[in-house]
């Protein structure tokens, strides 16, 4: 039941509040939960007096009228871990006591219980047959003995009382900073420490300390910070009067202008008196944020602080090739990594560079790293290989560099692997390929030396490799010995290209004087007879047999050549050369040898190497043997 008590000053009928309650007089926070004392006065009030949390704040629970107030206003909140019952809370003051409020109320942890007049309007004292009504609360206008104060100025002296009871126990606390009683004076026509006469608004206090001129003030932190883009911007919020928290209040952040602007948020002040908004940017520049608390007098403003949203620092680390061989491709790569969370930074481009001049460019991937290929094209030495990204809307520019080692290229060098066949006192045309071993890419513009057989009667010329890698040269007379001979091309190597040599195969051979000899097609293989008075038994043709009369020695043309026809005497009429014969010579193969009066003819269907065995005379009785062991033509 609401009550309004109302207490003569009469010797023996006033007893002190606190042995009436069964408590003593306590500070402003008993165990578990604080009191705190204000003054709401609609008509007068200010953003920053306007008490605050007020009804329909967070955690509140509210008794009395939201508005139309002209009265004292007690707040009591709950900081214990649990749900604490508040039996009663009463306020005495110039020997009234006011019981308006809910007996038995519940307070859950955090929450916070607001009580003030329950119905509006003003009043003057409290003496009997001048109350107002039983939930009236004008406590600025009550005086000693519950007097009319109302338009005085002078100090009343009067200390209200606010008794709280709660799970059976009650503690009475005294108002000395005269907050429910305006210093003990009208405020409304009266000025008072700190404030001039007209306005009675207070905002609350702890009990038992003075009220406070300045009232709340809401005051943002940090006054400016950095944060990289995507990462999380806090702004907290200090609400508060001359020390005392404002819980429960709800202090609105909003972004007034910037990248962000509109932006919005809200939180609740806790027991500290503080709020916390927490936002993140996607794009870089500068926010203004500003906080308000709505009070009943209007919004109560913050100061205005900035965040400046930066780009992300990046690190990028070089783990690519740090060697290569001249006009080599080389492996470079590099790993890009957010450098606040260490996270790959995956689709950026960056870009190489060796020495300043040979450069490409690679792509991130979901690992951070890039790579492409740099061939060097200095000369072996030590360099510098660079790499560099720069930067994009929200990653700020990195670069790094390594030593780079230009090593001396390997080449090869290759000709054909056939025999080649060389005449003596003829020209041996001699050439080479000189390549990259990587790649197989042509090395132009290199001196090549090409040596035909060994020793002290070896012969050599040089060329220039074109643009295929190719070098050609001629020796000529050829005067090596007879028989078979190397053929040597060898690369010396510059500072670019490591030396490269090549060893192939050739054949020195002669023709024989006055005419050549002539071999059956189908006796060519293995050892043949090319001279001899049974030429034509030991040598088969397909093309029918040979006249006896042929002995082997033909001497029209003097040099042999494929596709040509021949002629000859018979017999030995023709002289063949006398011995000894080249140990090897070109010898003709033929597919038909015909008689015709005193002239045998033939054709060359192939010109062979013979290896030459002794015992050859020009006399048809010594026959001239060999082995075929290369055809020319």
């Amino acid at each position: 039941m609401r009550r309004l008590r109302c207490f003569f000053a009469l010797v023996g009928l006033m007893f002190p509040l606190g042995a009436a309650l069964g408590a003593s007089a306590a500070h402003a926070s008993a165990a578990g939960y604080s009191v705190f004392v204000g003054y709401a006065d609609d008509l007068r009030s200010g953003p920053s007096q306007s008490p605050s949390p007020w009804a329909g704040s967070s955690g509140v629970i509210f008794e009395g009228t939201a508005s139309g107030n002209d009265a004292g206003a007690i707040r009591v909140a709950n900081a214990t871990g649990v749900t604490e019952t508040v039996d009663f809370v009463t306020l005495e003051i110039g020997g009234c006591t006011f019981d308006l409020w809910t007996h038995g109320l519940a307070l859950p942890t955090g929450g916070q219980l607001i009580l003030t007049q329950t119905l509006p309007g003003a009043g003057n004292g409290c003496t009997p047959g001048t109350i107002t009504g039983p939930s009236n609360m004008d406590t600025s206008d009550i005086g000693p003995n519950g007097a009319g104060w109302a338009g005085n100025c002078g100090n009343s002296g009067v200390i209200p009382q606010v008794t709280v009871s709660v799970n059976g126990t009650a503690t009475t606390y005294a108002d000395t900073g005269q907050v429910l009683n305006t210093s003990g004076v009208d405020a409304a026509s009266c000025a008072r420490p700190g404030f001039p006469a007209g306005n009675e608004t207070t905002q609350w206090v702890s009990i038992g300390q003075p009220p406070c001129p300045t009232g709340a003030v809401l005051t943002l932190s940090p006054a400016s910070q950095s944060d990289n883009v995507g990462d999380t911007a806090t702004v907290n919020a200090n609400y508060a009067a001359c020390g005392s928290p404002l819980q429960g209040a709800t202090v609105d952040f909003t972004v007034v202008s910037g990248p962000n602007a509109g932006l919005s948020g809200s939180a609740v002040v806790d027991g500290s008196g503080n709020a916390s908004f927490s936002y993140s940017s996607a794009v870089t520049g500068t926010d203004s944020v500003r906080a308000s608390v709505t009070t009943l007098a209007g919004p109560n403003t913050s100061n205005t602080v900035t965040v400046d949203w930066q780009r992300r620092p990046t690190t990028l680390v070089y783990n690519g090739a740090t060697s290569s061989d001249f006009n080599d491709p080389a492996a470079v790569s590099a790993t890009l990594t957010d450098s606040a969370n260490g996270s790959a930074v995956a689709g950026a481009a960056v870009t190489f560079s060796l020495n300043g001049v040979e450069t490409c460019t690679g792509t991130t991937n979901a690992a951070g790293t890039a790579a492409c290929s740099i061939t060097p094209g200095e000369s072996p030495g030590s360099y510098v290989v660079s790499a560099s990204y720069g930067g994009d809307a929200t990653h700020t520019p990195s670069s790094t560099s390594a030593p780079f080692t230009v090593t001396v290229e390997e080449s090869s060098i290759t000709s054909t692997a056939s025999l080649q066949l060389f005449a003596a006192g003829g020209t041996a045309t001699l050439s080479s390929t000189l390549t990259d071993p990587d790649g197989g890419a042509p090395i132009p513009a290199k001196a090549v030396t090409m040596t035909l057989g060994s020793g002290s009667s070896a012969q050599s010329c040089s060329a220039a490799t074109n643009a295929n890698g190719t070098a050609t040269c001629s020796i000529s007379p050829v005067t090596v010995p007879l028989g078979p001979q190397p053929v040597t091309d060898v690369f010396v190597g510059d500072q670019f290209y490591r030396s490269a040599a090549n060893t192939q195969r050739a054949l020195v051979f002669a023709f024989s004087r006055g005419g050549s000899f002539v071999i059956g097609d189908q006796s060519q293989i293995g050892t043949v007879t090319f001279w001899g008075a049974q030429w034509a038994k030991a040598n088969s043709v397909s093309g029918g047999p040979a006249p006896s009369s042929f002995k082997g020695f033909e001497d029209t043309p003097a040099v042999p050549g494929c596709g040509t026809a021949w002629t000859t005497d018979p017999g030995n009429s023709t002289p063949p050369p006398p011995g000894p014969l080249p140990s090897y010579m070109a010898v003709i193969v033929t597919s038909r040898v015909t008689k015709s009066g005193s002239s045998i003819s033939g054709n060359t269907v192939h010109v062979v190497i013979v290896r030459t065995d002794l015992g050859y005379a020009p006399n048809p009785g010594h026959s001239g043997t060999g082995q075929v062991v290369a055809t020319l033509c």
